[in-house]
Order: structure tokens, then sequence, then C-alpha cells
């Protein structure tokens, strides 16, 4: 609507069935909205059971389904009347300085007149931008990038939608943040959220290179993780599988242990060229199979600021997942045979981007058998077609390049 554009404190809103809170009604004529003589005349917009508006004077005010914080006045209590959104946690003062907002399914996402973002409410999927994925009831102020050192800037509009976010800069740029299941933050990728905005290639000159990286015979075998100190170079990895069923496909040239065992089925749909690997001159016969660790890892450059790093991965039975020396996430276990059991079966994901770096970055899988009593063949010191090992990964990173590096 053109902010020229005078809407009196009332809206119209056709026949809905209209549910706040436990009040449920039927809504047969338009009615209206008592604004406590606030003039609306710059922005509306409705979410899934909440409707957010902006006012002549830059506040914003809220009304309807509360149960996410979504209304932004430190509550989760529904309002069937507009209420004024906080500009902080004590709720003594309202948000001033509004220019757009955007209602998302359970959540509320707003322009400031300094450009920045403010979003509140549900953030299961990281929506509000914060770097985080816990729900606010007051507006929290959306990041520039992984870190949160400053909060993005130059907005001009947002646009919220069921669990992502989007806004345009004044630079003509796009960024957007949260769920990202069907790409719908249009950087290329289809994963699960990112809880920052990533810059949107083609709008505002942003452009970024991709490196794509998958487990396979080009990652380096090593005793301890060379990227936090000493460590012996075994070799590079080799391919494995249980069986010749297992995983379907087994590649090409790979070392069949020969496992009677029925497992490594997770899905590897996002990183499909990834291969099942462990150390190299390990067979099905090789022993002691049992609690042996390894640390494959290789380098990547990065010719400008990381924009976003995503890795998934598939363990036998644990791995930790390490960048640049710093441990992102453990998956699997050594201690716990459900937990390492569901690690074959699906892969996981890991957010690394607040650990990458211009320049060097190496990353590190740390990969380990579990012990005999893992194997359901009733070894004591078993070879690996009694107890195997095995890990699969893959992922993307995702940077700026400098003007120096193009």
């Amino acid at each position: 609507m053109p902010p020229s554009t005078r809407l009196p404190t009332w809206c119209m809103i056709p026949l809905f069935l209209v549910a706040v809170s436990g009040l449920l009604g039927l809504v047969l004529s338009p009615a209206p909205v008592h604004a406590e003589g606030a003039i609306i005349d710059t922005a509306i917009d409705a979410g899934r059971g909440h409707t957010c508006a902006v006012t002549s004077a830059g506040g914003i005010r809220c009304w309807g389904d509360n149960s996410s914080g979504q209304l932004g006045n430190s509550s989760t209590t529904g309002s069937a009347i507009p209420v004024a959104v906080c500009a902080d946690a004590s709720c003594a003062s309202p948000l001033t300085g509004v220019t757009a907002v955007g209602a998302g399914a359970l959540y509320t996402c707003a322009v400031t007149s300094a450009g920045s973002v403010r979003c509140w409410g549900n953030n299961f999927s990281g929506q509000l931008g914060n770097s985080s994925t816990t729900g606010s009831a007051i507006p929290v102020a959306v990041c520039a990038d992984a870190s949160c050192a400053s909060p993005l800037t130059g907005v001009t509009a947002v646009s919220a939608g069921g669990g992502h976010t989007c806004a345009v800069t004044s630079a003509g740029g796009i960024h957007c943040w949260g769920d990202n299941s069907s790409g719908q933050l249009g950087d290329s990728n289809v994963g699960d959220f990112m809880a920052v905005p990533v810059a949107i290639v083609g709008f505002g000159g942003v452009s970024f290179t991709t490196i794509t990286f998958v487990s396979d015979r080009t990652w380096g075998v090593f005793d301890a993780d060379p990227a936090a100190g000493a460590a012996t170079f075994l070799g590079f990895a080799q391919k494995v599988c249980l069986s010749p069923s297992f995983p379907s496909p087994c590649p090409s040239g790979a070392t069949v242990y020969g496992s009677p065992s029925w497992g490594w089925v997770a899905d590897l749909s996002s990183i499909p060229e990834a291969s099942w690997i462990w150390a190299p001159g390990i067979t099905g016969a090789t022993a002691t199979a049992d609690l042996n660790q390894f640390f494959f890892a290789k380098a990547f450059e990065l010719l400008g600021p990381p924009i976003t790093g995503t890795i998934f991965v598939a363990v036998d039975d644990f791995a930790e997942i390490r960048v640049n020396g710093t441990v992102v996430g453990t998956y699997g276990s050594t201690t716990e045979i459900p937990l390492a059991i569901a690690a074959d079966k699906a892969r996981k994901a890991f957010d690394i981007t607040p650990f990458l770096v211009v320049g060097s970055n190496i990353i590190t899988i740390h990969a380990q058998n579990g012990p005999h009593t893992f194997s359901p063949l009733g070894c004591t010191v078993c070879t690996y077609a009694q107890n195997p090992a095995g890990v699969v990964f893959g992922g993307s990173i995702r940077f700026q390049p400098t003007k120096a590096s193009r």
C-alpha cells in the first residue's frame, strides 16, 4: 500500500473464521480496529492468526494470536485489540521509528528508520535472524552475519513467510534467513535453516563463490587433528562398504568388510557424490577394530569473507566435526548403542559458518569405532567384519570474493 494511502482506524476484513486466544467467532461484516486514536497510514500486514500495523507516528500495534509472542508486548497472551510493541524487555516504552512491517506465521519483523530490522515471536527455524533458535516476545535485532557483532543495516522493506524472512536493502540487495528446507532462502542451497541473513546472488551486485566437498579418497588421514597441533599423516582415505549391498550402491573399488550387519542407509541425497570412507590399509580381517579412531582432514582456501558453511555427516559409530581446531559438534556415540545405531541411519547437519575465516581453513572429521560390546557377534577382539566402522560426509562453503582475489 503506498504511503500516501491513508487507512481509517479500522480495516476491511473479509469473511474469515477468526480464532484468537480462545475467542472463536465468525466475522460477517467489516470489523473496526480500536487503535486508541492512532492513524494507520504507513503499512499493515496479516500473519496466520495475528495482524500488525504501522502508525503515522512510527509506532507499531499488533493484535490477535500471541501464542509465540508474535504481538511483541513481552507476553504470550492474545489480544482482540491492538497492543503496542515494546522497545525492549522492560516494556517501559514502545518501539518507535518503524517504517515497514512483515507478519509471518507465528512471528513479526519490522524495519526501522535507521535501516535495521527487528523481529519477535517464534524462532524455531531461525526466522528472527539473531543467530539463535530461541523465540522472543520482544523485538530482537537481526544480525548482519554469523558473528552477530553488528546488526543488518540499509534495509528498506521486509517480508515474512511461514518460517523464513527476506529483506530488501537500499542498494537493491536481498538478504534472507530462517527455514531453508525447500531452498526458500535463494542461496542455491537446500538445507535445514540459517539463523542469520544470507545475501542472494544477482541482487545489489552481490556475488559469491561456492566450494563443495564430499568424503572421498582425497581426504588425508591422520592420528590427530592437524589443525590443532602435531599429527602424523597415515595416507589417504579409502572407500569402504559393509557388504556388496550396503550402502547401496557400494562404489566401485571400495573395500568390502564382508559384515553380516544391516546398516549405512542414511539418506545422502544432499551429498550424492559422498562415499563411506575409513583409514587406508584396513580390510574386513583387520583386528582389532574396537575403538579405533582416525582424523580425516582437508584444507580449503577462502578468498573473501565466509557467508555460509554447512556439513552433513553420518557415521558408524561416532564423529566429532572440527573446523580450524575447534569442535563444532558431535554425532553418534562410543558408549550408547542406540545413539550409535541412529548415527548411521540418518545424516545430521552442522552449521560451520561461525568457525570459518578468510584464508586457509582446515575441516577435520574425527571418527571413532565403538567397543567390542557394540558387535552383535559376541567377539571380544573384533575384526572390521565383526565390528565395522566408517564415516560419510559432505557440504558446501560460500564466500564473497574480495576485489583483490577476482
